[in-house]
């Protein structure tokens, strides 16, 4: 068989059919269910590179220039080279077979070349924002690529089938949390658009990975389901086996909200991570909430990542707080996806992966970079955004790979110590004052660091700092620590006063009489200020006698108390007399008669005066049976006594109520009835003030024996039959009676 015959009969439909599958393997697709969806064409040529394995074999398919095949166009041929064009919407599944032709040594793709660098343009890097925002190419140019880094992906798996990222995962180490097995394929997405971010190839194929030509490898950890659930259970034992297999980085592109406890597991399982040295980055939420509700953001030790759009603001979706540590892209970001696709999405779980191919590109370069190292060259390096020095939104700023690798390296051999100046600090609240951050060297050689160490302040409440400059914020004591090239310097701090004095040394006031306080503080450096009384904390011991408020003293009742004030950790107390000569009712004795009203007031004495203070005061009877009060006006109830007391200011007064009876008296104490005759007397009641009343539906009447009479409640008096009774009525504590006889008639 001629070698023509071979290529034409064999070859060719082999190569015809075996480049369209490569074709249709690269062809690049959106993802219809991420939150931020687009397509754009693929920037990869319809031409291909064939090198055959004998350049007589190449010689032998020229004739292929003019073939008036439709789906073949051969460009050129030359030495064991063919180049060739296909059509993009031809597709096939025989690669494998024409690789295995041993008429063919490989294929691949012809790459459309740019002017040069040190590394690839990959043909969706143009859609790439994220890495020109954190100036990822100028890293790639900058980083050296040393040792293999390793990332773990804690999510929904990852496809490594990816082409961008099949060079990139071990699945061989990686593990499934969810079935329980070793099978750690993508079924959700997620996991793979996280993992492309971090270490997609530099390959000529789809997009770049911030990791760029370092060698980092993915470590699968399939802690998330097909819908992106999962526990903090899984969570939790991923993060230790992530340390154990030996990763460098663990990105937690996963948050949970805060139960009512504190996550004790995951808190042991990060605690783990950053024991051996492990830097672990975590998503901060997309619930445009603080991030302090959040896990594993808000566990200490984690480097909480917010998200920011191309415009460098805060995204809408992203969480916030103290907690933040970075910004980083997570809007309309363009990743890899399953089944060999790209898409675009958004949100914190994108922004964190920049930050985790960061840091391996650090490690790849430095290897010998501690955790500690590496988050301090991360938070000197970020591009600040916001307000000026770390705040809610973007933490340090927007991370900043470029940055974070040409920043000068000084390792813990050149630098002997760090110092800071003054070594004791003493504050006001609101003033400031300057820390000096000096690198003494090996050499005895001495640099100011100042603006290049990382400040941290124990206690942000009592003092804040920002690049050496420390602000007073409230009394309290408090260290800050600089650190610089892996040494530490700590400095006490002191926001506090020596003694504080009153601008009065005794109060005597009347009730409802105020009186302002001032106070003058003396502090540490000797200086003395009149505080403003909101900056003070004010108390009463008894706010029944005087109440105080923002320096004021209200007089409340009758007595005395202190008035204690605090600030800046001192105390200091005033003693407070609220004096009444005396409070007076008038009158303070009445003799009433049930039914009756009349008015009384009531006075409270002064040394200079008198008020009327009858509706102030707060008034109790002792028997509301008798007598009561109400607006100032005492009511007569019914007969007996009764003390009407006023409460004012701490004082009382009272009135006698006297509504008793003296005597109780009927006209006539005999009478005769016969049976069935009627009587009903007059009952009257002669009271203390001597005014006679008739009272016999009030009194309580009773026969001593109903046999012969008996007697109704208003003192009708009934015969029954012939004998002798007697009838008595009752009334305020005394008695009258009558001796009925009931004689039948015609009797004498």
């Amino acid at each position: 068989m001629g070698i023509n015959h071979f290529i034409s009969k064999k070859l060719l439909p082999l190569l015809l059919v075996s480049l369209l599958a490569l074709t249709s393997f690269l062809i690049m697709e959106p993802d219809h269910a991420q939150a931020a969806q687009s397509e754009t064409a693929s920037d990869e040529t319809t031409e291909y590179i064939i090198k055959l394995t004998s350049p007589v074999r190449a010689r032998a398919v020229s004739y292929l220039h003019n073939n008036e095949d439709p789906n073949l166009s051969v460009i050129e041929s030359n030495r064991q080279h063919i180049l060739v064009q296909l059509p993009a919407n031809l597709d096939s599944d025989l690669l494998e077979e024409l690789a295995a032709d041993p008429a063919v040594e490989y294929i691949e793709p012809n790459l459309r070349m740019r002017k040069a660098s040190d590394w690839a343009i990959d043909p969706r890097f143009e859609e790439q924002w994220g890495l020109r925002a954190i100036q990822a190419p100028e890293a790639w140019k900058e980083g050296g690529r040393t040792v293999q880094v390793t990332v773990a992906v804690l999510d929904t798996g990852v496809d490594y089938t990816h082409p961008d990222l099949a060079n990139r995962v071990d699945e061989q180490k990686g593990y499934n949390y969810i079935d329980g097995n070793f099978d750690v394929m993508d079924d959700d997405g997620h996991g793979t658009h996280v993992a492309g971010i971090i270490a997609a190839e530099l390959n000529s194929i789809g997009i770049a990975g911030v990791s760029g030509n370092a060698d980092v490898k993915i470590l699968p950890l399939k802690v998330l389901d097909d819908q992106g659930n999962g526990t903090m259970y899984d969570v939790s034992f991923a993060i230790m086996d992530a340390v154990d297999k030996g990763a460098d980085v663990i990105n937690l592109s996963l948050s949970g909200e805060r139960g009512r406890e504190e996550p004790k597991m995951l808190q042991e399982a990060i605690a783990y991570a950053l024991e051996h040295d492990v830097v672990v980055v975590a998503a901060a939420g997309n619930d445009g909430e603080r991030a302090e509700r959040y896990v594993p953001a808000s566990i200490p030790g984690v480097i909480a990542v917010s998200a920011v759009d191309e415009e460098m603001e805060l995204s809408k979706f992203s969480n916030y707080g103290l907690e933040i540590a970075l910004a980083a892209p997570g809007e309309e970001i363009l990743s890899t996806y399953l089944h060999g696709r790209y898409v675009y999405a958004s949100g914190t779980s994108q922004a964190a992966p920049f930050v985790s191919g960061t840091i391996a590109l650090i490690k790849a370069s430095e290897p010998q970079l501690g955790m500690q190292e590496i988050e301090e060259r991360l938070q000197r390096s970020a591009i600040d955004l916001g307000r000026k020095g770390p705040d809610e939104k973007y933490g340090y700023g927007l991370v900043n790979a470029y940055g974070a690798l040409q920043e000068e390296k000084v390792s813990n051999a050149e630098l002997r110590r760090i110092s800071v100046d003054p070594v004791r600090l003493s504050l006001r609240p609101g003033s400031a004052a300057l820390l000096q951050a000096t690198a003494i060297y090996q050499d005895q050689t001495e640099r100011d660091v100042t603006k290049k160490a990382i400040w941290q302040v124990e206690d942000e409440s009592v003092a804040t700092i920002e690049q050496g400059e420390v602000r007073g914020q409230a009394f309290g004591k408090t260290h800050i620590t600089a650190s610089f090239g892996g040494k530490r310097y700590t400095v006490p701090v002191d926001v506090s006063v020596r003694s504080l004095e009153f601008s009065n040394r005794r109060i005597t006031l009347k009730p409802d009489e105020a009186v302002s306080l001032s106070i003058t503080a003396t502090y540490g450096d000797r200086t003395r200020e009149e505080v403003a009384p909101a900056y003070v904390r004010w108390i009463s011991l008894d706010e029944q006698v005087a109440a105080v408020h923002n320096g004021i003293v209200s007089a409340q009742n009758v007595g005395s108390t202190w008035i204690v004030a605090y600030y800046g950790g001192e105390r200091i107390s005033i003693e407070v007399l609220v004096k009444m000569t005396a409070l007076v009712a008038n009158p303070d004795h009445l003799q009433l008669v049930p039914d009756t009203q009349i008015p009384v007031t009531l006075y409270a004495y002064y040394k200079e005066k008198k008020d009327v203070v009858t509706a102030e005061a707060d008034w109790q009877t002792s028997n509301p049976e008798v007598a009561v009060i109400e607006d100032g006006v005492i009511t007569a109830i019914g007969p007996g006594i009764a003390t009407i007391t006023a409460e004012y200011r701490g004082k009382s007064a009272t009135i006698r109520v006297d509504n008793s009876v003296r005597k109780l008296d009927v006209p006539d104490d005999k009478i005769s009835l016969r049976p069935g005759e009627t009587y009903t007397p007059e009952l009257a009641a002669t009271y203390r003030n001597g005014a006679r009343v008739e009272v016999s539906e009030k009194g309580t009447w009773h026969s001593s024996d109903e046999q012969v009479a008996v007697v109704d409640e208003q003192g009708k008096i009934t015969a029954i039959k012939e004998g002798t009774v007697s009838i008595t009525a009752s009334y305020g504590g005394r008695s009258a009676r009558i001796r009925v006889y009931v004689q039948e008639s015609g009797n004498p």
